[in-house]
């Protein structure tokens, strides 16, 4: 579903979400990123799959989150969109970009009727 013809589809926007998730993981393991490579695993999955894609990569972050040291969190890293920040401010980025767009998706399920909460 989405709101019109012009706007991004709830699939795509978790699609998204899932490859900017492991694309931050990777960041934090020290990989050097491009926006190119910031892509999800299944590009063109069906919901089903991206739902459990988007799980997974949660779990992927939390673990790499897990294993940096304390002492490692200020060190500076570039983005892959090219920003330079802390390693713990590019942490939150995966918390801020999915409020955006779950924002998103809570407005494209209202406007097709859907009401329902929906926790992921």
């Amino acid at each position: 579903h989405s709101l019109n013809d012009k706007c991004r589809t709830v699939l795509a926007l978790i699609i998204e979400m899932t490859g900017f998730n492991l694309s931050i993981s990777r960041m934090l393991k020290g990989e050097t990123l491009t926006y190119a490579d910031m892509q999800a695993p299944s590009p063109n999955a069906e919901l089903a799959e991206a739902r459990v894609n988007l799980s997974a990569s949660f779990e992927t972050v939390c673990e790499t989150i897990a294993s940096i040291n304390e002492d490692d969190w200020m060190t500076q890293v570039t983005t892959p969109w090219g920003a330079q920040m802390t390693k713990a401010h590019a942490a939150l980025w995966v918390s801020n970009h999915t409020m955006y767009h779950d924002g998103q998706i809570n407005l494209i399920q209202v406007a097709n009727g859907d009401t329902e909460v929906h926790w992921m």
